[in-house]
């Protein structure tokens, strides 16, 4: 949810097997405090934006699970998660992300 980009403090967002559908908004950058996004289990579709490149507290993103979920376009990682300094954490499995590392 677009309402959810205006808590520009928030740290932890989780929200996990909600049933979300369509893609992550690019105005999810907006949300530079977030240390941990986990969105794993919906049914999101489209890229992964590269507003994620924001992030730069981020250290976990969980994006995918074991057991299906988010269905992005097949298309490599993108190379903006490369500006996330403080990513401990990253999470893609059974995203339909393809390509190299």
């Amino acid at each position: 949810p677009h309402e959810l980009c205006a808590l520009t403090n928030i740290r932890r967002l989780c929200i996990c097997r909600c049933g979300l559908s369509g893609p992550i908004p690019k105005e999810i950058g907006n949300l530079v405090s977030l240390e941990e996004l986990q969105l794993f289990g919906n049914q999101l579709t489209g890229s992964v934006p590269s507003a994620l490149s924001r992030l730069t507290k981020l250290k976990l993103l969980s994006l995918g699970e074991y057991t299906g979920g988010n269905r992005f376009t097949s298309e490599p990682l993108p190379s903006c998660l490369s500006e996330l300094v403080s990513l401990e954490a990253l999470f893609m499995a059974n995203c339909n992300i393809s390509g190299p590392l």
